[in-house]
């Protein structure tokens, strides 16, 4: 599963991807990322948001409901 995981991160974009690391894995804040990368909180949520949504996307098949 980890391999899967790791290859659906890599289908997102950089910025989407980065977002996402930087949120749920670092636990930083969103006021946190968007300083370190001088955008505004609002795009940091849409962001994770959609990072998020495609990840759904794409692991849903492996993914027992």
């Amino acid at each position: 599963m980890q391999g899967i995981f790791r290859q659906a991160l890599n289908q997102l974009t950089d910025a989407e991807r980065i977002v996402l690391v930087l949120h749920d894995v670092d636990n930083e804040s969103y006021q946190e990322i968007a300083n370190h990368f001088h955008i505004q909180i609002n795009n940091v949520r849409t962001r994770l948001w959609r990072a998020r949504e495609k990840l759904r996307r794409i692991l849903k098949p492996y993914i027992a409901e």
